[in-house]
């Protein structure tokens, strides 16, 4: 009985978490299958037949191979990824499915990671294309293959500049303000540091009386950038004026999540 269980056990966890050597999503990041490893630098051929140096073409696919020429020993678990040349882990483009190798979902482009586990070819063709500029990339390739080595090879492709990756920010966010006719300043936004444009703000055209929190936010669709920033706009008098509080304790407006004033002790501590 004790025996039936941990076969069960052991079934549910390899159904659930994976084989150990395989490929899932928890590669992602550091292109490694499940148990880890430290992968040795491939030998066999990874490139664009007759290109020496590959450039791509935003819209236009690039086709290329891995291949043990020699015929053994064969490819058996693959993940293949392409990402920007500037050390990020987001995956970029879209690759093709084919030769037994399916699509993995993995941050950045949904479409810019193939796997294959099982997949025993001496072959494996890569078809992988992007609509918009990225900067240059490198397709990894890591994968098992029939003797049990883990290796990993990179095949560098050169493309136009792509848009700014890195930092976004909004600009300085006004203070909470009271009045009756409130003026919603012009915020720029910032992708590392560069001005790029105007945060657009979800202020109405005319504010209700009572606290309105605002949101201005920053997005940059080409890169996937975005940011944001809140106050308060109080219209019809500041309801800690005058103090509502007893005893003597602090007024302070509620968090932007709420509405209204909450009361402190002379030691900053909220009063129930």
């Amino acid at each position: 009985m004790a025996s039936q269980l941990f076969y069960a056990v052991a079934i549910l966890c390899a159904l659930s978490n994976g084989v150990v050597g395989q490929f899932t999503e928890s590669s992602c990041v550091n292109l490694l299958p499940l148990g880890g490893g430290n992968p040795a630098a491939g030998s066999n051929f990874f490139s664009i037949p007759g290109v020496i140096r590959p450039v791509y073409v935003p819209g236009t696919s690039i086709n290329a191979f891995l291949a043990n020429l020699g015929g053994v020993p064969t490819f058996q678990n693959v993940i293949i990824q392409a990402r920007r040349q500037d050390g990020s882990t987001d995956a970029v483009g879209t690759f093709t499915e084919q030769s037994g190798l399916s699509l993995l979902s993995c941050p950045g482009s949904a479409g810019g990671t193939l796997v294959a586990n099982g997949n025993d070819d001496t072959v494996i063709n890569i078809e992988w294309v992007t609509d918009v500029a990225v900067g240059p990339i490198t397709i990894f390739a890591t994968y098992t293959d029939s003797t049990g080595g883990l290796f990993q090879q990179m095949l560098d492709i050169d493309g136009p500049p792509g848009p700014p990756h890195g930092i976004m920010t909004v600009g300085l966010c006004p203070a909470d303000s009271v009045g009756p006719d409130p003026v919603i300043p012009n915020l720029f936004c910032r992708l590392n540091g560069q001005v790029f444009g105007l945060a657009s703000c979800d202020n109405p055209d005319v504010f209700p009386a009572g606290v309105t929190t605002v949101t201005c936010t920053c997005v940059d669709n080409q890169s996937g950038q975005s940011a944001s920033c809140d106050f308060r706009v109080t219209v019809g008098g500041d309801p800690c004026i005058p103090n509502p509080c007893d005893f003597g304790e602090e007024c302070r407006l509620a968090p932007l999540t709420q509405a209204g004033y909450t009361c402190h002790s002379s030691t900053g501590v909220p009063c129930v």
